[in-house]
């Protein structure tokens, strides 16, 4: 667990930053909004574009792999949608957050990656790079369509013009970053190095600076109704998801014991995206995202640990 701690540290102190500028009054709610405005519209695109076209598709491709986790998580994803609208009672957007968001997408590079590097001598980053292939290319635009077609902003447009509601889908930005990084992988096109610095650059800071924007969410206290969700949501990223994967590859794979096995099962684990509260800042829910992912990030902790050793690895 302490292995596990020392990736987990840095998160909860920039969390903690972020809390402690608005405490102390150094930045205020009109600064979190421009803030995770910036994360999701110029920082996080550039990651997706720079890591997607720096993967070789040809090379980074497991297709068993591919297969069992995406349908895990999009049957995952679609089923806590389900949980949450109709046993739970949520609206359309908060189900879809955090069914589709919460229990369904891992934090894979921020701590998925460092956890790999922990468990083994040498990680499989082909596996790594397949799971990011079916977050960025299918999970994500997946779920942007979802919110997008769900939230209350756009209900009254959808019915006076879907031409404009699916123009606001397609010119997202993440999107595009997604598209243009894999026609430029497929393409084998070579960005200047200039360019790419430039990208790499505002790229990195997507993660500090969502996990920033989290602590700044973090004022309000969460209600009771709030604290059920963080439950189920907890329960769902941290012990559901990999279960399912688990099982997944115990029933179809023919040998359960290979380190890829293993190394998809530890990425599942992994608590919920860094951007998912980015995500609920700008669908109505900032307060509970960031209360969500602190909680289940706290408590991967524990569950992490529990993977490494019930795999043996």
């Amino acid at each position: 667990m302490f292995d596990v701690l020392g990736v987990v540290a840095p998160i909860f102190l920039l969390i903690s930053l972020g809390f402690l500028s608005v405490r102390l009054r150094w930045l205020s709610t009109e600064d979190y909004s421009s803030l995770t405005s910036f994360v999701m519209k110029i920082s996080f695109p550039c990651l997706l574009l720079t890591k997607l076209s720096s993967i070789d598709l040809t090379q980074h491709f497991r297709g068993d792999i591919l297969l069992i986790f995406g349908i895990c998580s999009i049957c995952l994803a679609v089923g806590s949608i389900q949980f949450f609208r109709r046993i739970l009672g949520r609206e359309d957007t908060l189900a879809t957050l955090q069914g589709g968001i919460g229990v369904s997408l891992s934090n894979n590079g921020f701590i998925g990656y460092p956890v790999l590097f922990m468990a083994f001598a040498s990680p499989p980053m082909t596996t790594y790079a397949t799971v990011l292939l079916v977050e960025n290319l299918i999970m994500l635009p997946l779920i942007i369509f979802l919110l997008d077609r769900v939230s209350p902003s756009r209900q009254a447009s959808i019915s006076q013009n879907k031409i404009v509601v699916i123009a606001q889908i397609v010119v997202n930005p993440i999107l595009i970053a997604v598209i243009a990084g894999m026609l430029i992988s497929a393409m084998q096109i070579n960005i200047p190095e200039h360019v790419t610095l430039s990208l790499s650059l505002l790229g990195t800071a997507a993660a500090p600076l969502a996990l920033f924007a989290i602590g700044m969410a973090l004022v309000k206290v969460p209600s009771i109704q709030e604290i059920t969700d963080i439950a189920w949501t907890s329960l769902g990223k941290l012990v559901l998801h990999p279960a399912l994967v688990a099982i997944s590859c115990f029933l179809f794979v023919d040998n359960f014991h290979d380190p890829d096995i293993y190394a998809v099962i530890l990425l599942a684990s992994s608590p919920m995206a860094s951007l998912y509260p980015v995500f609920g800042a700008n669908y109505g829910a900032p307060s509970l995202t960031a209360s969500t992912l602190t909680t289940t990030t706290f408590l991967s902790l524990f569950t992490i640990s529990c993977w490494i050793a019930f795999l043996g690895i």
